[in-house]
């Protein structure tokens, strides 16, 4: 399955029961290729966008 996010990666968790902290984007393989902590701010909106421009296609 090929990276289906073309430039910006929006991810919602307003309703989420969870507390994020951090974010990572890994391989196929298991390999970390993003990871970020999930600022005061970002949870306040319940609302993250992450740039994948800068990403090869492949599968995350």
């Amino acid at each position: 399955m090929p990276n289906l996010v073309d430039s910006i990666l929006s991810i919602d968790f307003d309703n989420s029961k969870y507390r994020i902290n951090q974010l990572i984007a890994m391989n196929s393989l298991g390999e970390s290729l993003f990871s970020r902590n999930v600022s005061f701010q970002e949870r306040s909106k319940g609302k993250v966008e992450i740039d994948f421009k800068k990403f090869s296609n492949g599968v995350y």
